[in-house]
This record gives C-alpha cells, structure tokens and sequence, in this order.
C-alpha cells in the first residue's frame, strides 16, 4: 500500500484536492493507520499555524491602536 504525503494531506485539509483526490485520500485514510496519523499530525500543524496568524494579526491591530507615550520634560 502506497502511503500519502504530507503535501497530499496538507493539499485535502486545506480543501484544495479536486472531489476524486478528496475521495481517495478520504477511502486511503480509512484503511491505513499511519496515514491517518500523519493525517491528524497535518491538522495539528495547520491549526497551530493558523492559531499564530490569528494572534499576529490581533497584535498588528492593537499596535496601531497604541499611540506613542509623550515624555515629560524634566524641568
């Protein structure tokens, strides 16, 4: 049995497979282990990395909130 790749996986996850390769990769996984843990190792990366866009972003828009503190003159 010929296992999937990552970049197969990652392509279904994101929903970028065409409906046959979906259909293959889904029969694939229901029948091999390995693929179904490297299938849920990918969706773990995924959310992680979408999980630190999100934060960036959210930061991005409080900083540009944030105005520049004035010094006091010390005087």
């Amino acid at each position: 049995m010929q296992h999937l790749g990552e970049e197969i996986l990652e392509a279904y996850e994101k929903g970028q497979l065409g409906e046959p390769a979906a259909h293959a990769v889904e029969d694939h996984l229901l029948v091999c282990p390995d693929c179904q843990d490297l299938d849920e190792s990918v969706r773990t990366f995924l959310a992680a990395i979408r999980a630190l866009v999100q934060k960036s972003d959210r930061v991005v828009e409080v900083r540009g909130e944030v105005t520049t503190p004035r010094l006091r003159s010390s005087g």
